[in-house]
């Protein structure tokens, strides 16, 4: 929205949330959010912050959606593997990953795991 009004001629500024924070006099809704603005926005020592770019607005999407796809995952795996756990059939795994790694079975993380390969 910022690039959008700086396109137009006018002159955007950003202030990040967490310097107006302290102008807040008390609960959150967006008359009592836009009155801290304006009480915060002449002030000398304001920090503003540059509009992000297409590119670092993009990256950014990118990660959260990433983000969000590895919780989704280990959400979904978690739980298969303590239904594979409740069998014993995790230990197939197990075996696999030892016979991968040339049959050593001391990388097992517990003596129990070591007996049943």
């Amino acid at each position: 929205m910022a690039r959008r009004i700086s396109d137009s001629s006018h002159k955007a500024k950003l202030i990040s949330p967490q310097f107006v924070r302290p102008f807040v006099k008390s609960n959150k809704n967006d008359f009592v959010d836009a009155e801290a603005i304006c009480e915060a926005t002449p002030r000398p020592s304001m920090h503003f912050v540059q509009p992000r770019t297409e590119v670092q607005q993009a990256m950014r999407a990118l990660h959260r959606v990433r983000g969000s796809l590895i919780r989704d995952k280990v959400k979904t795996t978690n739980p298969i593997h303590g239904f594979l756990l409740e069998f014993a059939l995790i230990f197939d795994y197990w075996k696999n990953q030892c016979c991968k790694n040339g049959g050593d079975h001391r990388f097992l993380c517990t003596p129990c795991m070591a007996r049943c390969t």
